[in-house]
């Protein structure tokens, strides 16, 4: 399946990320785009919750691809569309060749108070790991950027904010009336409690006065048991994942006011109150973003606004149009098609286009290393130290029959396990017949550019069946393997023996042999081939 572009997303999350994603799918339709998108579930939503509805009708309208398990597609961008989503348990990974992939930020790391949202420091990792690409952060904001920041993620954030958008047209601007009664003020939001200011701050910013008639959307019974009574100017709606246009028609201004505890990474529901064309009050913070289209201050601030938007009405007209235009000129969706071809020529990966897994050096070497299980763990202590003279570019493979093996395996290192004929109750040339079965078929199951280090072999007879995997050469093209041993390789061209550094001489020999196609490797000396 190919595509343009590719979304990685929950499509349950209930508030401004379904919302985010609902209208860029409307964008990529409008610019041309082929979408696709391969539903991942994120760790902080319960799996009893449902798909966002509101966004299931626009990836049907829109005429979205819901990518089958099991399918990997290409495409030229690929986004992961919430920073949860790049996490170590996720228990089916999607898969997607890309030719550029980006995480689309529309959380901090962290709140206010310093409490961790989710773990940056391996988003990097994740994204290498699993994707093949280099992280490229796509921030929605600037508190979102200045989160990554303050983690030391300044080189993954893109130089451009991934700002949302919105399609104005859903919101028909609000009738500039005559105000005879108390000024409607509104704020919807999802009912979670950092969304609503703490009780002290509430009575500050939605006083109860008659010049004013708050409409609550949103807002739950926990919440309102906090207060010590609801103010009586307060009509208190349940939130809803239907449109809010109609909601936001019926109202004069808005006020968004939030816990101390959350930081606002977009602020859709304020972006919606701009698109139609609301005189908006909102934190200080805000004008970052958001700049001469809102009113800001304080929660004690809040009703200074409110007075001269009831008192007026020129004033009232100005702000209004301003708040509309601003929406429209910088989150339109016509900015999209833009954006999404800027965007699929700059993000850096770590792959040739067009595949999506990791890249690996051409030859690299995977070193099988054998060991008997003698009485105690030199053999594999050898092993283990000759693992760690290669270095990282080689991959090391135990293959012994010393339950101590384990060993390797908490350092990292792929292990296999095979015990002793004692062990299993059986003859020794049956074991020797099973040894050299399970040894050859392991040795073949790595990868073709492979390496093979041996340890004593515990069974002389097993030594002989092992030699049967091998074809002799002409003399001249081996060396010495053990007392009496000569054993000789086809196309072997190069050994090297140990020196009195080893670590210096395996690491000289990485070096040296990174282009070769393969290698057997007996202790003390290297055979290459």
């Amino acid at each position: 399946m190919l595509f343009d572009l590719v979304y990685l997303a929950d499509i349950r999350f209930p508030g401004g990320t379904s919302t985010a994603l609902f209208y860029e799918l409307r964008a990529a339709a409008r610019a041309g785009l082929k979408v696709g998108l391969i539903p991942v579930a994120s760790p902080i939503l319960t799996k009893s919750r449902a798909p966002n509805p509101k966004l299931l009708n626009e990836i049907r309208r829109t005429r979205t691809t819901i990518v089958p398990r099991g399918v990997t597609p290409q495409c030229r961008l690929c986004l992961a569309y919430h920073p949860t989503l790049l996490d170590g348990q996720l228990k089916n990974v999607p898969r997607v060749k890309a030719d550029t992939f980006a995480l689309v930020a529309h959380q901090p790391p962290l709140n206010r108070f310093g409490e961790k949202a989710f773990d940056a420091g391996q988003l990097s990792r994740i994204a290498e790991d699993l994707f093949g690409h280099e992280l490229t952060i796509l921030p929605v904001g600037p508190t979102v950027r200045q989160g990554f920041e303050a983690q030391g993620l300044s080189a993954q954030l893109s130089a451009d904010d991934w700002l949302n958008l919105v399609d104005v047209n859903d919101f028909p601007i609000c009738d500039n009336r005559e105000i005879e009664g108390p000024l409607v003020i509104g704020r919807h939001s999802r009912p979670g409690r950092e969304k609503w200011p703490d009780p002290e701050d509430a009575i500050l910013a939605y006083p109860e006065n008659s010049r004013y008639q708050f409409r609550m959307l949103g807002v739950g019974p926990d919440y309102l048991g906090e207060l010590d009574k609801t103010p009586s100017n307060w009509h208190c709606l349940p939130f809803t994942t239907q449109p809010v246009s109609g909601f936001l028609k019926g109202l004069d201004a808005y006020s968004y006011f939030h816990s101390p505890a959350w930081i606002e990474a977009f602020g859709y529901c304020v972006l919606e109150a701009l698109s139609a064309g609301l005189p908006t009050v909102l934190p200080n913070y805000f004008c970052d973003w958001f700049e001469d289209a809102a009113l800001y201050g304080t929660p004690s601030q809040a009703p200074e606004h409110y007075d001269r938007i009831l008192d007026d009405k020129t004033y009232r007209l100005e702000v209004s149009t301003r708040a509309r235009k601003f929406a429209s000129d910088r989150f339109g969706l016509e900015q999209f098609g833009e954006r999404f071809e800027k965007l699929a020529g700059k993000v850096q990966h770590l792959h040739a286009a067009g595949s999506s897994q990791k890249a690996r050096p051409p030859r690299q070497h995977v070193v099988l290393a054998v060991t008997s299980n003698g009485i105690g763990l030199g053999h594999l202590t050898r092993q283990l130290a000759v693992a760690k003279a290669l270095g990282p570019n080689v991959k090391t493979v135990f293959f012994s029959l010393s339950e101590a093996v384990k060993v390797a395996q908490q350092m990292g290192h792929l292990v296999e396990f095979r015990p002793f004929h004692r062990r299993l109750g059986c003859r020794v040339n049956d074991w020797n017949d099973f040894f050299t079965g399970s040894c050859e078929m392991l040795s073949r199951s790595i990868v073709q550019n492979s390496s093979v280090s041996m340890e004593t072999l515990p069974i002389p007879d097993c030594w002989k069946q092992f030699q049967t995997m091998v074809t002799h050469n002409p003399p001249g093209s081996g060396a010495e393997c053990g007392a009496r041993k000569r054993l000789r390789f086809p196309g072997a061209h190069r050994t090297l023996t140990l020196s009195s550094n080893p670590a210096k001489s395996l690491r000289q020999w990485t070096l040296d042999m990174r282009g070769s196609a393969a290698t057997i490797w007996f202790t003390p000396t290297l055979f290459c081939w």
